[in-house]
């Protein structure tokens, strides 16, 4: 049950039943027929008021079919917001006292976890604290301004924990937790619809979100992989990462790849521009083009001399220098010295 801490006169009451119904009661006439609100298949397990002013009329349940539902006390004909995440039965939910907008909502489930959605956004995923062996009880939000951002959940093996849902801490936490960058899918999993941050700052991305500028750059579409990877840069908030280098480190080993095959059809001169080009683009790869070209021609002409040999063909090379004078003479597209 629930008293409407919004209510006018005498207020109004709520109360779940095993029956999958909700019903409201205008205490300033008890008398009168209950609002009935129906959408449950089997037991509601928890009702709460939305405290808050901007939220008046607002009504949420939880039930045995692992959803939480919103309901419009202003609309009773309304559909109510359904959200979706726990795992089996829910036990508690709680609203936000001091959320912004339309405020945050948290239930407590058999799965052993507490999620918390933002209302702001409805359809994104919730964040999810995950810590009690066994199922969540209880869960209520911290109503004082002072304690803005806590959560208090109890959970069947005994413990009662205090969640901060302060940002910047739970970014802290994950982490030290994990000791990376979270992937987009994790980050969504855990931190549901907030806009993605690195969660360690000075440690590597994650190379999922660096994925698609990966792939133009392998193609060796520069202009697209520095702009695709500008945008997931500016979203991820990093300044410290330039674009165009990466696009270039990223670019730079389909230019040499390009290079020896160029080389291997005796092309040396197509050969050398893409070295080049993969030098300009990443600095880094130590090579010397016309040396790579020639020896990479070399040991091509040697192994078509080779085959040729084997079937006895007039082509055969049967002079020395054909020969191979070691690794060397075959230095492949990962020989960067």
């Amino acid at each position: 049950m629930a008293f409407d801490p919004q209510g006018t006169g005498a207020g109004r009451l709520a109360s779940a039943g095993d029956d999958g119904t909700l019903r409201v009661w205008n205490l300033g006439a008890p008398e009168s027929e209950p609002l009935v609100l129906r959408g449950y298949d089997g037991r509601i397990r928890s009702v709460a008021f939305d405290p808050q002013g901007t939220g008046a009329g607002r009504l949420a349940s939880a039930g045995g079919d692992g959803t939480v539902r919103v309901w419009d006390l202003n609309a009773p004909g309304s559909e109510p917001l359904v959200l979706r995440g726990h795992d089996g039965w829910i036990r508690s939910v709680a609203f936000d006292p001091l959320g912004t907008g339309a405020g945050r909502l948290a239930g407590a489930g058999k799965d052993g976890t507490v999620r918390v959605w933002n209302l702001n956004a409805p359809g994104s995923a919730p964040l999810v604290l995950d810590g009690h062996e066994g199922l969540v009880t209880s869960v209520s939000f911290d109503p004082r301004g002072t304690g803005a951002g806590r959560l208090v959940s109890a959970g069947q093996d005994g413990t009662l924990r205090v969640w901060s849902l302060s940002r910047d801490r739970l970014e802290q936490t994950a982490c030290r937790l994990t000791g990376r960058n979270l992937s987009p899918t994790e980050w969504t999993t855990y931190f549901g619809g907030e806009h993605p941050h690195l969660t360690c700052p000075d440690r590597p991305i994650h190379p999922d979100y660096l994925r698609q500028g990966r792939t133009l750059a392998s193609a060796r579409k520069i202009e697209e992989a520095t702009a695709e990877l500008t945008q997931v840069l500016k979203r991820l908030g990093t300044h410290s990462v330039d674009p165009s280098r990466l696009a270039g480190q990223y670019a730079a080993p389909a230019e040499v790849a390009a290079g020896d095959e160029q080389a291997q059809s005796g092309e040396t001169g197509a050969a050398i521009t893409h070295y080049q080009q993969a030098i300009t683009l990443d600095p880094s790869w130590r090579i010397a083009p016309a040396n790579r070209a020639a020896d990479i021609a070399s040991w091509a002409q040697v192994q078509e001399g080779d085959e040729l040999a084997k079937k006895g063909g007039p082509g055969a090379c049967r002079l020395p220098a054909c020969r191979p004078v070691g690794p060397q003479a075959a230095a492949g597209p990962r020989n960067r010295e």
